[in-house]
């Protein structure tokens, strides 16, 4: 499993877990509340480019 950034809402702590897919929120241990996985570029992208490579070898 990857490796994700999260994000507190309230104390604003940083923190990388270990995630699954459906893992966006987890609690913090600093102050009990939620955290917010963080959004990376790269990721979001990483299936779309991987999709327009197979198109453009497709012709």
């Amino acid at each position: 499993m990857p490796a994700y950034e999260y994000v507190c809402s309230n104390c604003e702590a940083r923190e990388q877990r270990i995630g699954g897919l459906d893992d966006h929120t987890i609690i913090c241990d600093q102050c009990g509340q939620v955290m917010v996985r963080q959004a990376d570029l790269d990721t979001l992208l990483a299936s779309y480019s991987q999709v327009q490579q197979k198109a453009d070898s497709l012709g």
